[in-house]
């Protein structure tokens, strides 16, 4: 899963990240959001339409990513209660992380952690930064 906090929900934002992320040969499932309308010219695209009730039908469906942003949405709630919108990319980023790594132990997610920590932060730094 990859997630970006974008300035709004508009064609061309999520066409420009769908592009980035997700290989051209593959098949797309969204909502009824007409925003997607635009990407569904350049990838196979498949919906389902929540305003009439279709939540899924053969193998397409959104639940998973629906229920990933519950995740999420669940996280803040218990965890950090509010979020502050310069620092909103970075919970994000920790989510990605932590839903990414979901199926592995606590001590492997740590493990994985401290391999890809290539810079080592202080205390200072972190709160110069914050400033």
């Amino acid at each position: 899963m990859n997630a970006r906090v974008t300035p709004d929900t508009k064609a061309n934002t999520l066409s420009a990240f769908i592009r980035e992320f997700v290989h051209p040969n593959a098949i797309i499932y969204t909502d009824e959001n007409d925003a997607y309308n635009q990407i569904g010219k350049s990838y196979e695209r498949y919906y389902v339409d929540h305003s009439k009730k279709l939540y899924s039908y053969d193998s397409i469906t959104t639940n998973r990513i629906e229920g990933a942003w519950t995740h999420f949405k669940r996280m803040v709630k218990g965890t950090y209660r509010t979020l502050l919108k310069k620092y909103l990319q970075k919970y994000v980023d920790e989510f990605v992380y932590r839903y990414n790594l979901r199926d592995i132990s606590n001590s492997d997610r740590f493990n994985c952690f401290l391999c890809c920590a290539d810079t080592r932060y202080t205390y200072k730094q972190i709160r110069k930064s914050a400033a």
